[in-house]
């Protein structure tokens, strides 16, 4: 019941959000920027209703929220702060582009925003919270470092997203400190970077790391996961 109260606080919560986009949307110019290249120029103008997929995507997670409510499990707090700290993103990126539509920036126009402050943070800081519960998650489909190994294994999935989520979380802050530093040197661009990079960094390293555990798994561990495979294959035929 208390997940369920979320889950509908939430959803009124983002509805009101979308209400007064939408609202918002109706006083901006006819056409504004949309894109951006990696010098921060607006080569691309269109209509400002592009924005309200933002907020709208946001609004959309409650259908995770109710689903993962009624469903009631030990990782549903988890999945739940991870899922409403990812609406909060959706959301303020969404409104972050709003500022930048009213702005009236033109086609040819620099951005005279901070950029990576502005949207890489908030990105940063759901990185940091992913990275913060991937430790304590128990073995799911839906959130942390899913792979065949880790999805075969108490063991794996334990080891592996312990380290995953450590790293994730280090990412997460050193992406928050490039995207303040880089922002104030006008270096917006070098923030995206750093940011992909760190991420694909972490991923590469967490696969390979979950590799090697399901290779030095203890015998009773390894028969599990042979029950595990064997039920999975009974059950799929």
């Amino acid at each position: 019941m208390k997940h369920l109260k979320t889950a509908i606080l939430y959803t009124a919560l983002s509805l009101v959000s979308l209400i007064a986009f939408a609202v918002g949307i109706l006083f901006l110019p006819e056409e504004v920027a949309i894109h951006f290249n990696f010098e921060g120029v607006c080569d691309r103008m269109g209509s400002p209703w592009v924005y309200i997929s933002l907020p709208a995507a946001a609004a959309l997670i409650s259908g995770g929220l109710f689903a993962s409510a009624l469903k009631e499990h030990k990782n549903t707090r988890i999945i739940n702060i991870v899922l409403v700290a990812l609406g909060a993103v959706l959301t303020t990126l969404g409104w972050v582009f709003f500022a930048l539509g009213a702005q009236g920036t033109q086609l040819g126009e620099k951005w005279s925003f901070p950029f990576s402050a502005a949207i890489l943070l908030p990105l940063a800081i759901l990185i940091m919270v992913m990275g913060n519960y991937m430790p304590v998650a128990g073995r799911n489909k839906w959130f942390g470092l899913r792979t065949k190994e880790t999805l075969a294994s108490d063991y794996v999935w334990e080891k592996a997203n312990r380290f995953s989520g450590v790293l994730l979380f280090a990412a997460g802050a050193l992406s928050a400190a490039a995207s303040i530093l880089f922002s104030v040197l006008g270096l917006d661009f070098v923030a995206l970077i750093v940011t992909v990079a760190l991420i694909l960094i972490v991923t590469v390293i967490s696969l390979v790391y979950a590799h090697n555990v399901a290779k030095q798994v203890p015998p009773d561990e390894q028969q599990n996961i042979q029950e595990t495979n064997q039920g999975e294959t009974h059950g799929n035929n």
